[in-house]
């Protein structure tokens, strides 16, 4: 089982780097990258199920399910971090990114009581890599692990019985 949540833990963890590139998006990057690596999460989840052992307890798959999403949430969470300064760089640095941004977007963050500039200034930009990177930590482990439990009733290797072949099943029942 160990040997199936490395190989899922790995290629999730490469998938969530590639996904942290979306955080380089003006304004609704952070968005897409949480919204798609939770795809991801669920799709850990699924593969985790489909490649367990047959015989394997249900309980070190969800072990391994919560191994992973935390692998797979500070693989992408980081790379968020560092490539936040990356992004605030290609917008033209602070000013460059409050200009982008609408009137409306502008007044809201006013009406809060914050001030664009500092939202977008290189602590803010950090603040909210690290606010994805903290929520990514606490639930990709919890998508994981319960995505493959569910899983595994329904598409694991006992719900399928592929191996299992009666001398029928390919001929005709004729009587002679």
């Amino acid at each position: 089982m160990v040997q199936v949540g490395v190989r899922v833990g790995l290629l999730t963890a490469i998938l969530s780097m590639v996904l942290a590139l979306l955080t380089l998006v003006p304004l609704v990057g952070l968005a897409l990258a949480f919204f798609f690596n939770g795809i991801l999460w669920v799709i850990a989840g699924l593969l985790l199920a489909r490649w367990r052992p047959p015989g394997t307890p249900a309980e070190h798959l969800v072990g391994v399910g919560l191994l992973v999403g935390l692998l797979n949430a500070l693989a992408g969470g980081l790379m968020s971090v560092l490539l936040a300064p990356v992004g605030l760089f290609l917008l033209g640095g602070t000013y460059g990114a409050v200009r982008l941004l609408p009137p409306a977007l502008v007044a809201l963050y006013r009406s809060m009581g914050l001030s664009p500039e500092a939202v977008f200034s290189p602590p803010g930009v950090f603040l909210g890599a690290g606010l994805l990177c903290g929520g990514q930590v606490l639930l990709a482990p919890l998508v994981v692990a319960l995505s493959a439990a569910v899983a595994d009733r329904f598409w694991g290797p006992e719900a399928w019985d592929l191996w299992e072949e009666t001398p029928t099943m390919y001929m005709l029942d004729v009587e002679r």
